[in-house]
């Protein structure tokens, strides 16, 4: 209707900083990054809430820590998960109506790939493809850097440890990825790297 609605109201300046936004498929629920500034939730703290949109009721809030805040997170097509990455470099499964952890890469020494900056699902909600950029200066020995590596991860969302983590495509290219596409047989994808498409099949 295009009518404002509040659906997040935390009051007594609990919060700043929304970091992260993410609706589920059906638009019932939301997910919203903060960091605390109250004393209730230890200042600097970052966590994640989710919320039931058409109720406006809150669901549920995970505690993330001091130095870690969300990078991306995405609803499964089917509603029923969430995919998140963070600024410590965990690759993380969660349900979508409670927020209970499902998996974690921080069962493994480090998820061994760059940092995940886009992500995309297969219609079915069973496998995810990730998108990493390489945290790369632009600048070395004084020139600007003209090309990185850029991955395409496949990602089994019923994996419970990394060894489920294929790479499917690496390129090359100064462009960062701008938009991700998978189809159900995980092997027709399609990136977007600035104003150049790669579709493979």
């Amino acid at each position: 209707t295009g009518q404002a609605v509040t659906i997040v109201d935390i009051g007594g300046g609990a919060i700043t900083e929304g970091h992260v936004f993410a609706f589920s498929p059906n638009a019932d629920r939301l997910l919203v990054s903060w960091r605390s500034v109250s004393q209730s939730i230890r200042r600097g703290e970052q966590f994640f809430q989710l919320w039931d949109v058409r109720a406006s009721r809150f669901l549920a809030r995970v505690i993330l820590g001091n130095k870690t805040h969300l990078s991306v997170a995405e609803f499964s097509p089917d509603g029923q998960l969430l995919l998140t990455y963070d600024t410590t470099n965990h690759l993380r499964v969660w349900t979508s109506d409670a927020g209970k952890p499902i998996y974690s890469s921080a069962a493994s020494p480090s998820f061994g790939y760059p940092p995940v900056t886009r992500i995309a699902f297969t219609s079915d909600s069973t496998f995810a493809l990730l998108g990493c950029d390489p945290l790369t200066s632009r600048i070395a020995g004084g020139q600007p850097v003209k090309e990185v590596q850029r991955q395409l991860l496949l990602f089994d969302l019923k994996a419970t440890v990394l060894t489920n983590i294929e790479v499917l495509i690496t390129v090359s290219t100064t462009q960062k990825f701008n938009g991700l596409a998978i189809a159900n047989d995980t092997k027709t994808i399609a990136a977007a790297f600035g104003n150049e498409v790669v579709v493979s099949r």
